[in-house]
């Protein structure tokens, strides 16, 4: 039944089926449980969650304990129970650690929920996967000395973490103060009110520091703030002034990696980007030499090109290349490899007798698809921040021509005649039509709700042309997932002898959607269609002479829309089958035609697995390198791009978020804050540094939308997967802005007019937010509030639309267009070349 159809009616889940999709789920992951999987279950089957709450989390009242509940696992509260891991190990096996046996941890009243003593009823192995689980989500910081440790007992002691915030976050609203808020210890705002350890003294022990109570302006707010900094002078003893102390000076100068990232903070940590952890080959890419003998595997964060012969799957050679390599092409005689360095901005050139880099052209900003033109004379670039096509010679090395498209191309393939280019946009909905001898734009193909497209080939005759895509419902708000109520998943069919005519195919299943397609790879006799599906693990193999008679027999709007809707097509009618990929996050494909081979370049698995083309049985798996264990980080990363984590697998994060975290450029009504108030799909990459999430505001931080965007957008909550992905969103794995080179005069004078406009007033450094939510005169009939929550400007270089609706497209038309009153920085007078400098600098940060 079509979607159009379904749609009259809300639909009903039924406990059946949310009992099937959960030990579904549960089934999938069994093959690649990890110690923390285990230790989750271990937590469960013991009775953990009872009294410390669901993941942990404490809440669960208890009269004689300390607050009155059962405590949490999070890494402060831990802190104030155990010095070290060693004690949390006690905690679980003798039920308190020796150190503490004689002290009173409670109320003076006896606990209702006394901690049990576990030492009889669990194994080494199960005690070092609960400890795994534990240290998945409670960031618990196991360094701390002696003389901190007290110094924070005596802070909450005297109730200092009561306005400070627990280990002292800061950021309890404080009207009438300076700030508005109570600063950090360990923030940036630290330093304008705690000169030295003198005034550190001075504050608790007086309430303010001399230098400020002597300065008529800072004495205003000081008698002015609602809050007042108690006196301590005649509280204290020195000994625990000098604790209180230490463990203040100690949160600033040591800075604990598990508080350093606490999601809940409102003060700017470090950025300090993907953790230190194994390096991983990620391989992202693979393509066959012109003779089919060999196979190329790019190594996506390991900056590295894998080299392997087909006929005995040995590694060959191992080349380093730019930073951030996405793909590659072999030149048609066979001896030159063109590799695309996204972050490194260049288009490498290996020269493979001498196995090494020769030399690097420039195209556009994030190169990354490549095609070569059949007599290797043109290489053509796809070029995602720039959004445009790059036509370049590959003998001098210069661009020929250059050629906007739409936003973020991915891929590019050349119709056999090399007439046509037909380019993938990632963000846009459509697929540009270009002359491949001069690069004109010569047509478009409209993919109506499709989104997230990726790889595109062409049929052998020059017929055809396929791409993967998401086909997304953001017209209807994210209340349920079933067929695909959010986004399905599939592929086009693009007619190129008759411009403007595609129809989209679904490779999804009635109760198993098929998230993420990406590569693809078609044979040569065009009878086969081979698509990975990266966010469910597994491989479609589509009979192509059936799709297209379907195609062909789909003919009027309506027909086509009820197609693109219909999410068991392909399988119901036996035109597509899945099978396992044989490792995590299939990526890329390559089908080598000698051996019968389907070669599938694995993400996260680091290897490449060799399938039987027709069966699509394993015939071989190829590692690319050591195996690593992965880290919390690195599970957080598979987790956002899996599948299987939603009921009935229709979406992953990715599927809304890029592969990057970054946004699909959508609006979507999500239920969190009424219905019927769509807005702009929000970038994560600064979720973890500027709460609260969402645009209203209505997440408390990361950590917080991550467990609601599991129960309503994902609708199966897992207590294993909030602690890696907040892990993973918590340390953005940024770009760097391209246009950091520009022209570093412009650039300053940007930089001057962003504070003329007063642009720094609502996005001050480092992260650029205020952190506050503003009425800009920006709400809607539809909105049911005015203010918004102020984003951060980080890599608004590649986040477009812009603002909560979406509504203005480009930098340019935020400024002028949508800010007629100066409401939103003062850029009304300013000329057409103060706006470009302004733009320069802001596409900068």
């Amino acid at each position: 039944m079509p979607k159009t159809v379904l749609r009259a009616g809300l639909g009903v889940t039924a406990l059946a089926a949310i009992v099937v999709a959960v030990l579904f789920v549960r089934s999938h992951y069994a093959a690649e449980s990890t110690p923390a999987l285990r230790g989750e279950r271990i937590a469960r089957e013991q009775g953990c969650f009872a009294c410390h709450g669901p993941d942990g989390k404490g809440g669960v009242a208890d009269p004689g304990a300390r607050g009155g509940v059962v405590p949490g696992w999070d890494g402060r509260t831990v802190a104030t129970y155990a010095l070290n891991e060693a004690e949390v190990v006690e905690w679980i096996l003798e039920g308190r650690p020796a150190r503490l046996k004689d002290v009173d941890l409670h109320t003076g009243r006896k606990p209702l929920l006394p901690m049990p003593a576990y030492r009889d009823r669990m194994s080494a192995g199960q005690l070092d996967d609960l400890m795994a689980y534990f240290r998945a989500v409670s960031a618990f910081d196991t360094n701390i000395p002696a003389l901190a440790y007290e110094g924070m007992v005596e802070s909450e002691k005297y109730g200092c973490f009561a306005c400070h915030g627990p280990g002292g976050v800061g950021g309890a609203p404080n009207p009438g103060s300076f700030k508005g808020h109570i600063p950090a210890w360990d923030g940036a705002e630290y330093a304008e009110i705690v000169r030295d350890e003198g005034e550190l003294r001075e504050w608790i022990l007086d309430g303010h520091p001399r230098r400020l109570w002597d300065n008529p302006a800072a004495r205003h707010f000081l008698e002015g703030q609602l809050v007042q900094m108690p006196v301590y002078r005649r509280v204290i003893s020195d000994d625990q002034l000098a604790k209180i102390m230490g463990y203040v000076q100690w949160r600033r100068t040591e800075r604990p990696a598990a508080e350093r990232h606490d999601p809940a903070r409102p003060t700017f940590p470090p950025e300090t980007g993907r953790p230190a952890s194994p390096v991983y080959r990620s391989p992202l890419h693979i393509v066959l030499s012109p003779d089919g003998r060999q196979a190329c595997v790019v190594n996506y964060t390991a900056n590295l090109l894998t080299l392997l012969d087909v006929r005995s799957r040995q590694v060959i050679a191992e080349i380093p290349v730019g930073e951030r390599p996405t793909q590659a092409r072999y030149a048609p005689d066979g001896r030159t490899l063109y590799v695309s360095c996204t972050w490194g901005g260049k288009i490498d050139v290996v020269d493979l007798a001498e196995r090494r880099v020769v030399r690097s052209l420039t195209a556009g900003h994030e190169p990354c698809g490549l095609t070569v033109s059949a007599d290797g004379r043109r290489l053509y670039v796809t070029n995602v921040v720039s959004s445009t096509v790059s036509i370049l010679d590959t003998e001098t090395g210069q661009t020929v021509h250059e050629t906007p498209v739409g936003a973020q191309p991915r891929f590019a393939t050349l119709t056999p005649d090399g007439a046509r280019l037909a380019v993938s946009n990632g963000l846009s909905p459509w697929v540009s039509i270009l002359d491949a001898r001069d690069g004109r734009e010569t047509g478009r193909y409209d993919m109506g709700r499709a989104s997230m497209l990726r790889e595109i080939v062409c049929s052998p005759d020059g017929r055809w042309a396929f791409l993967t895509n998401l086909v997304s419902h953001n017209e209807v708000p994210t209340v349920q997932m079933e067929r695909g109520w959010i986004n399905s998943n599939g592929f086009t069919v693009l007619d190129l002898a008759e411009p403007g005519r595609r129809v989209t195919l679904l490779l999804d299943q009635l109760l198993s959607g098929a998230t993420n397609p990406s590569g693809l790879v078609l044979s040569a006799d065009a009878r086969k269609l081979y698509v990975s599906l990266a966010g469910i693990h597994e491989i479609a193999i589509v009979d192509v002479p059936a799709a297209l008679a379907l195609a062909a027999a789909t003919r009027t709007p309506t027909e086509i829309q009820l197609l693109e809707e219909d999410v068991e097509i392909l399988h119901r009618r036996g035109i597509a089958r899945r099978l396992p990929a044989g490792g995590l996050g299939p990526r890329s494909l390559a089908l080598s035609e000698a051996t019968g081979e389907l070669w599938v370049a694995n993400y996260f698995s680091d290897t490449i697995t060799v399938l039987d083309a027709e069966t699509g049985a394993q015939r071989a798996e190829i590692a690319l390198g050591p195996v690593q264990a992965m880290s919390t980080w690195r599970e957080g990363e598979l987790m956002a791009n899996d599948g299987r984590i939603t009921y009935q697998n229709w979406i992953s994060c990715t599927s809304c978020h890029q592969e990057d975290t970054s946004s699909d450029g959508l609006n979507w009504d999500l239920a969190n804050d009424g219905l019927g108030n769509a807005k702009n799909n929000k970038s994560l990459q600064d979720t973890h540094f500027s709460p609260p999430a969402m645009w209203s505001g209505v997440r408390a931080d990361v950590a917080d939308g991550v467990g609601a965007g599991e129960r309503f957008q994902g609708f199966v909550p897992m207590a294993h997967v909030q602690g890696p992905i907040t892990e993973y969103l918590s340390h953005p794995d940024r770009a760097p802005s391209p246009y950091r080179h520009d022209d570093p005069v412009i650039l300053e004078r940007g930089k001057k007019l962003f504070a003329a406009a007063g642009c720094d007033v609502c996005h001050p450094a480092p992260f650029y937010t205020d952190l506050k939510f503003h009425d800009l005169g920006f709400g809607t009939p539809n909105d049911f509030r005015s203010r918004f929550d102020t984003p951060s400007l980080k890599s608004t270089y590649r986040t477009a639309p812009y603002l909560h609706d979406g509504r203005a497209a480009d930098l340019r038309t935020l400024f002028t267009e949508h800010n007629p009153d100066d409401l939103h920085g003062r850029t009304r007078g300013f000329s057409r070349q103060e706006l470009d400098d302004l733009i320069a600098y802001v596409r900068t940060l």
